[in-house]
């Protein structure tokens, strides 16, 4: 087994549009503030949080402002990328990881349910509001060592607001595994993410759906994640599996080829040249498939 330390990177194809560039850079700290916010407004009880020695007097006077008490958790690693889990410090710098809520009670329980082993994962997305069939959806494959559950996903049909296949490099706007890319539970809270993040910024909003709704290709090999779209190719860490795994998410491929043929062109290719003559797949098919 090989474990990658975290990272994650964008190749972008030529003459893509610098507004989903742009949001692709914005979508972090946009998504971020959305979940927190969720907090503040009571749509929730919990929000993790990351604090870092160089912030956090800045950060916790904040958390006070807000009437939200902040309960660390435990030291971690900083990392550069996308981590599926926290690595321990090892001298120097670190980060803590911890959660706040308007509630003391709740900050507590959420904190006493990482004590367990494994970690109390009901609990903790009752407590960030997740919908209790995701939960147990995560539940039911994260304790087993699949720390990345995107091709377990039910994928019957599409809703573009659960898609979760970029959230690496930026774009989402659930913060969880959904059971399902049509889960109703999810899509209601979905949407009222995506109503803070139209707050936020409308036209980000709207292109980060945009780009959740294009044609692509989720692919884990030997822990390494590769996400290949109309605009760019995107990889990351990911974890072992000697199986390469495919997931076509169709979108909307007739808009994409419309907009950007040339791009949408290379897209094609790619998938070609990648994964063998499997771009039939988007055309026909939804869901995922081991080779």
């Amino acid at each position: 087994m090989i474990e990658i330390e975290p990272f994650s990177r964008v190749i972008w194809r030529w003459g893509i549009p610098t507004k989903y560039k742009t949001a692709l850079m914005a979508s972090h700290r946009a998504m971020s503030w959305a979940e927190y916010e969720a907090v503040v407004r009571g749509y929730r009880q919990c929000d993790v949080v990351h604090l870092y020695p160089e912030t956090w007097d800045r950060e916790l006077k904040r958390f006070a402002e807000d009437g939200l008490y902040f309960v660390p958790i435990r030291r971690a690693k900083p990392v550069s990328g996308f981590a599926h889990k926290f690595y321990e410090p090892s001298g120097g710098r670190y980060m803590i990881y911890g959660v706040i809520s308007p509630n003391l009670s709740a900050a507590m329980r959420f904190a006493r349910a990482h004590e367990n082993k494994p970690c109390d994962h009901e609990t903790i997305g009752a407590l960030l509001g997740y919908p209790e069939c995701c939960v147990r959806f995560f539940v039911e494959n994260f304790p087993k060592g699949i720390l990345d559950p995107v091709w377990k996903v039910e994928h019957e049909g599409e809703d573009p607001m659960l898609n979760v296949m970029l959230r690496y490099f930026g774009p989402r706007i659930v913060p969880f595994f959904p059971c399902s890319y049509t889960c109703r539970e999810a899509h209601s809270v979905a949407e009222r993410f995506y109503g803070l993040l139209r707050e936020y910024d409308e036209d980000l909003a709207e292109t980060i759906l945009e780009m959740l709704s294009m044609p692509m290709v989720w692919s884990l090999y030997k822990s390494v994640i590769q996400v290949t779209t109309p605009l760019f190719t995107g990889i990351c860490n990911g974890y072992w599996e000697p199986q390469r795994i495919n997931v076509y998410w169709r979108g909307d491929p007739e808009k994409w080829a419309k907009m950007l043929p040339l791009q949408y062109k290379w897209f094609l290719s790619e998938i070609r040249f990648q994964f063998g003559e499997l771009d039939h797949e988007l055309k026909k098919s939804r869901g995922s498939h081991h080779f």
